[in-house]
């Protein structure tokens, strides 16, 4: 089942220790419902974690400000190809729902902010690749 993979996964993020700014859950394995239930956690852990009000260090303040400024302009990019009402190309469906499921993914096992910040900005860079070049493509054409 799915909880149980989930389970199996974070299993080699737990030993790596534990992070007092970061919320996250230590799955079972058992109950189906879990990763469910526990879906706004997640959702949370993706987009403001690590957060400036909860973090300490200065590089977390750093991580958790340049996350809000990614998450802005990729809001904008989107909103400025959908308000041009530019073609959106298969690949970039495919790209944004290939990172959607990865940043889901991390959002579920990483234990850890800053583990989280570093593997969610691979997912964040191809959201910003998809949206750019088809974008500057339309503007040349």
């Amino acid at each position: 089942s799915v909880a149980e993979i989930i389970c199996e996964a974070q299993q080699f993020y737990i030993p790596i220790g534990t992070d007092p700014e970061y919320d996250y859950h230590i799955y079972s394995g058992i109950d189906d419902r879990e990763p469910l239930t526990e879906l706004p956690g997640v959702l949370n852990n993706i987009f403001f974690r690590p957060n400036v009000i909860h973090s300490s260090s200065l590089v977390r303040r750093y991580f958790a400000l340049e996350l809000m400024l990614c998450w802005i302009v990729l809001l904008m990019l989107m909103i400025q190809s959908a308000s041009r009402r530019y073609h959106i190309s298969p690949t970039t469906w495919l790209l944004t729902w290939l990172s959607v499921a990865v940043l889901l993914l991390y959002g579920y096992v990483v234990t850890d902010a800053d583990t989280m910040s570093r593997y969610r900005s691979i997912p964040v860079f191809l959201l910003l690749v998809a949206w750019v070049l088809p974008g500057e493509r339309k503007l040349e054409g």
